[in-house]
């Protein structure tokens, strides 16, 4: 199998995996079977070379991208059990003080 349809149906798979990102899959997609056509030798396979690397790049910043929302949501968490817990701790008056 040649190294295009290879990337083809990487790209196809990871389209299928995160329908969000079908859009730039298209467009990669397309880059790609112009790539496969179009061009010849040491430059077509110097393209799909730099196909492949902005395709892994592109699938590292959707991980990245995840990992970051999955934090932001933990500390938006921890924030507000932190605010909870100052809160109950500042409503708390010390034995034996006064309202007054």
């Amino acid at each position: 199998m040649s190294v295009a349809k290879i990337l083809i149906e990487e790209i196809e798979a990871f389209a299928v995996r995160n329908p969000g990102h079908q859009n730039s899959a298209d467009v990669l997609l397309k880059a790609v079977r112009k790539i496969d056509t179009q061009f010849t030798g040491e430059t077509r396979d110097m393209l799909l070379s730099e196909a492949r690397h902005t395709f892994l790049q592109q699938i590292q910043t959707l991980e990245t991208a995840e990992r970051t929302l999955e934090s932001l949501k933990t500390l938006q968490t921890n924030q507000k059990k932190l605010v909870e817990a100052l809160k109950r701790l500042a409503m708390q008056r010390p034995e034996g003080a006064t309202l007054h």
